[in-house]
């Protein structure tokens, strides 16, 4: 709901920042985080991330939002500036269909002028093909087989190294993703809220409650927004020993998880042990992570 009245607007005025304001119409803005409002303070006019909306836009505290506390006129940073991932997936649908249509010209083209030639080089060894099985038939003798042995043996030397070698790369070639379980004696699921979705769906879906799902995150709106993110214990509705969580997505590639855990303030430890990581664990850019958060004192 659009806050269109002068009541409706002059209440949330009250409780929201002044700098904030639709794109289409600055004097009037969104009461809920909306890709429609914008922030006036910055140039060009952008929009902030739903979360930052949500923490300082839209509350009483924009005093210490680190934009309302810059010079006029700067522009957004790029970790406040709201992700339009709209266009991504076209723009990847475009180069892989292009791609496939290269392939499929390019054999096209090949066995069109190519094939014929194949077909002459067969029909032109056919009558010498006997002449190949005679060095097959001829190593009868027991020293021949003997001495051939070693060399049939010597290949699977290699062979065996590289089974062994290959568990390394599983080991280092993580995914954080949404939807897929992070963790080790305790998983759990980051997801991106749908329309229509509940906390009672995803309760039922992954086998635990909604007062479990509750429990364990820091910022969760009810009921809930489309888009929201929603961590969700798997398998498991006891989360009395678990700390708060909030979803993170690294936003630049060949970074350590000690300076991560550095640059938001969380536990290294913490971070480590409930997003199952070795410290040495180098983070991919786009990687979904868990950062605990301390519970409040009662």
């Amino acid at each position: 709901m659009h806050a269109s009245y002068p009541d409706q607007l002059n209440a949330h005025c009250q409780n929201s920042c002044p700098k904030l304001g639709l794109k289409g119409g600055p004097a009037s803005f969104s009461t809920f985080p909306s890709k429609l409002n914008g922030c006036t303070h910055v140039y060009p006019m952008e929009t902030p991330s739903f979360e930052h909306q949500w923490r300082y836009c839209l509350q009483n505290d924009y005093p210490q939002c680190p934009i309302y506390k810059s010079a006029p006129g700067d522009k957004m940073p790029k970790e406040i500036l709201l992700k339009y991932k709209g266009s991504a997936p076209r723009k990847r649908y475009l180069i892989i269909g292009a791609s496939i249509c290269f392939v499929v010209i390019t054999l096209l083209i090949f066995f069109r002028f190519r094939v014929p030639g194949f077909i002459e080089t067969n029909l032109a060894f056919t009558p010498t093909s006997t002449e190949i099985l005679r060095p097959t038939m001829t190593p009868t003798s027991a020293t021949e087989n003997l001495t051939g042995l070693p060399n049939f043996q010597s290949p699977t030397k290699p062979t065996a190294t590289e089974t062994q070698i290959s568990p390394t790369p599983t080991q280092t070639n993580v995914i954080f993703a949404l939807d897929t379980p992070i963790g080790d004696e305790q998983f759990f699921v980051i997801h991106r809220v749908a329309e229509g979705e509940t906390l009672q769906l995803f309760a039922n879906k992954y086998h635990t409650s909604v007062e479990a799902i509750t429990a364990i995150n820091f910022d969760l709106i009810v009921p809930l927004w489309s888009n929201w993110l929603v961590i969700i214990p798997v398998n498991t509705t006891d989360v009395s020993e678990l700390p708060l969580f909030e979803a993170h997505q690294v936003e630049e590639g060949k970074i350590s998880i000690q300076d991560l855990a550095n640059q938001l303030s969380a536990s290294l430890e913490e971070m480590l042990r409930y997003n199952n990581l070795d410290v040495d664990y180098i983070l991919k850019r786009g990687d979904w992570l868990l950062v605990p958060r301390k519970r409040p004192q009662p």
